[in-house]
């Protein structure tokens, strides 16, 4: 089967290894990380905006999941999304994969094909998280 390349930076997304952590979060840290990019994967123009959201994870775990989808993404030969580290993921997102993979991350989802989010629902199910909508 194949799939279109933002519904693999969804798996990719959801696989990441989270470890279980007792360090806590500075109170300055960031708790989201929003990955946006451009560009073109096996003749397929690709516009990604998602988002990660540490709802009570360790710092740490939130770097490593931000950190593991650019070195996917350069794994597979793309460019790194620009990543931006800010207080919270922005308002209206299409789609969220709630407590993604277990861990107390949030996924967040922007720009996605309306046709490819049955799928990312779907994923993420798989991989233990709740979606929700909006």
């Amino acid at each position: 089967m194949e799939y279109p390349l933002a519904l693999l930076l969804s798996f990719g997304l959801l696989a990441v290894p989270l470890s279980p952590s007792a360090q806590t979060k500075p109170a300055a840290a960031p708790r989201a990380c929003l990955m946006e990019g451009k560009f073109e994967f096996m003749g397929q123009k690709m516009d990604i905006s998602d988002c990660i959201q540490n709802d009570g994870a360790s710092h740490a775990n939130l770097v490593e999941a931000c950190d593991t989808i650019s070195k996917m993404a350069t794994g597979m030969g793309i460019p790194a999304p620009k990543t931006t580290w800010l207080a919270s993921c922005p308002a209206a997102p299409q789609g969220r994969c709630v407590h993604m993979n277990g861990s107390k991350l949030t996924a967040y989802y922007y720009k996605r094909p309306v046709q490819d989010l049955p799928d990312v629902k779907s994923s993420c199910e798989l991989m233990g998280g709740r979606y929700a909508e909006g």
